[in-house]
């Protein structure tokens, strides 16, 4: 839950750092695997500040292959933060261990 005695201001301030994350790592200066490490510590500004794009459950389970994906049971809610690209969505299982990954988007509804 987002914390009352945060102002537009913190949460534009994040979601510029999110976004300048997201473009280093398109250009290929940031890997993926750095980018999914630096989301998985902006956890806690995330939540305090309440960045979450929207939520999305998952219908055919996925297994993650590399240390940067994340895995996804059948039925679980994922926080998408991030879903700039064509075939993967940037987020987090909802009640889960808070881990942030990749994961792919034909997982889910």
């Amino acid at each position: 839950m987002a914390d009352p005695n945060i102002t537009p201001l913190h949460k534009a301030s994040l979601q510029r750092l999110l976004t300048e994350l997201e473009f280093l790592t398109r250009e290929g200066v940031v890997s993926n695997e750095d980018n999914a490490a630096m989301q998985q510590r902006l956890n806690a500004a995330r939540a305090k500040v309440g960045v979450v794009k929207f939520r999305v459950t998952c219908a055919f389970s996925f297994a993650k292959r590399r240390p940067f994906q994340v895995s996804v049971d059948a039925g679980e809610k994922f926080e998408v933060i991030n879903n700039d690209d064509p075939d993967w969505y940037l987020g987090r299982v909802v009640d889960g261990n808070g881990v942030v990954g990749w994961a792919p988007k034909n997982k889910f509804n």
